[in-house]
């Protein structure tokens, strides 16, 4: 029996285990998943370039969220749609992140451009999402209040130390529920499972929100089930135990 219709699952410290590698259990069991006619949708704040791999080791031919909603595709090889964040925009974060010295990157079309292969030209190109990283944690928190305030802007974040901002009303919720909308699947259809603050609004609001063992706090709080860590084939176990039975 199949309690859910679509399984959006997040990569990073969720189907990755701490190496970023996908362990044999979660492989088999996210395929199971798939052959039993569950779509499977990889959810992620990466871009195309960093989930291709991915994907194919997982043997998936379904629909993608991207960029933390800001690329979604219907299949590998068909866009859906695309959210970009202002070029004015991209200035100002440029110039936030080099005024407080902190690591910076985008997610254009095609790549990921980190802070070192910055040049002026990038200022006329599209980008679904830029991102700020810094070790010390007084410096995160500030930029994050600072860049709250912005209007067009979402501000979230996967890990404790880094910022990711995308246009203002994207986020993978958003773009799950678009693919949801395409397919004719309700989101009370929907098993979600991530770890982190940009995974919640989807956890919110999936039919059945599942926080990572190793998840952050805020997030198991509004979950609706934990599963086991990332170390332990969380993911596996969830699909077991809320997907298929």
């Amino acid at each position: 029996m199949i309690n859910y219709r679509l399984l959006a699952l997040d990569l990073d410290e969720t189907v990755l285990d701490p190496e970023g590698e996908i362990s044999e259990e979660n492989k088999e069991w996210i395929g199971r998943a798939d052959k039993a006619g569950v779509v499977v949708v990889i959810t992620t704040g990466r871009g195309r370039e960093r989930v291709e791999h991915i994907r194919k080791e997982l043997g998936l031919d379904t629909p993608m969220v991207l960029a933390n909603g800001a690329e979604l595709w219907e299949k590998p090889e068909q866009l859906l749609q695309r959210y970009y964040i202002s070029q004015e925009d991209i200035r100002m974060l440029h110039a936030e992140a080099t005024k407080a010295g902190v690591n910076f990157w985008g997610y254009n079309d095609e790549k990921l451009i980190r802070s070192a292969e910055w040049t002026d030209d990038m200022f006329e190109m599209n980008f679904l999402k830029f991102g700020m990283s810094h070790p010390d944690q007084q410096v995160v928190n500030s930029l994050r209040e600072k860049l709250q305030t912005c209007p067009t802007l979402k501000i979230t974040w996967s890990a404790a130390h880094n910022i990711e901002i995308s246009q203002n009303g994207v986020s993978k919720e958003t773009g799950i529920r678009t693919i949801c909308d395409h397919l004719g699947i309700q989101m009370s259809e929907v098993m979600a499972i991530g770890d982190n603050i940009n995974d919640l609004e989807l956890i919110q609001t999936a039919g059945l929100g599942v926080a990572m063992g190793n998840g952050e706090e805020r997030l198991k709080r509004v979950a609706d089930r934990i599963t086991d860590t990332n170390e332990q084939d969380g993911v596996a176990k969830a699909i077991q135990d809320f997907l298929l039975n």
